[in-house]
C-alpha cells in the first residue's frame, strides 16, 4: 500500500539507530501503526523497495530498541542483514538492480554470504 499510494521515503519510517548500531534497519510506520509498540524492522532501498525483516512489541517505557529484551535480537539482526544485502548489492555478484530499478534479481542457487 505505501509503496503504490505514498512511495517508501524515510520519513514514513522510525529511525532507531544509535552511534553504537551503524545499520540501516528502520521501524515499519509508526503513523500506519496508530502509536503501537510493534515493531517491524524493514531496509527501504527505494521508493518502490522495502525488505521486511521480523519484529515484536516493545516492552513499554522509556526504554530504547536497543535496551528491550523482546526488540533487541530482531533489531540487531536487521541491522546485521542490510549490512549483508548493502554490500551484496556493492559487490553485484549474486544480487543487483532490474533494467528498471525497481526490483531486486538474485542468482538462482547462490547464497549471499556476510
Amino acid at each position: 500500500m505505501i509503496g503504490n499510494k505514498y512511495g517508501a521515503h524515510m520519513k514514513y519510517f522510525r529511525d532507531e539507530q544509535d552511534i553504537a548500531h551503524r545499520g540501516k534497519a528502520m521501524a515499519v510506520p509508526s503513523k500506519f501503526m496508530m502509536r503501537s509498540q510493534l515493531r517491524l524492522y524493514c531496509h527501504v532501498l527505494s521508493p518502490k523497495v522495502v525488505i521486511l525483516f521480523n519484529g515484536d512489541f516493545k516492552t513499554k517505557g522509556p526504554i530504547s530498541a536497543q535496551e528491550c529484551p523482546k526488540v533487541k535480537p530482531h533489531f540487531t539482526k536487521a541491522n546485521a542483514l542490510t549490512r549483508i544485502i548493502d554490500q551484496a548489492l556493492e559487490d553485484g555478484e549474486y544480487v543487483h538492480w532490474d533494467t528498471t530499478g525497481t526490483m531486486l534479481v538474485f542468482q538462482n542457487d547462490q547464497p549471499i554470504n556476510p
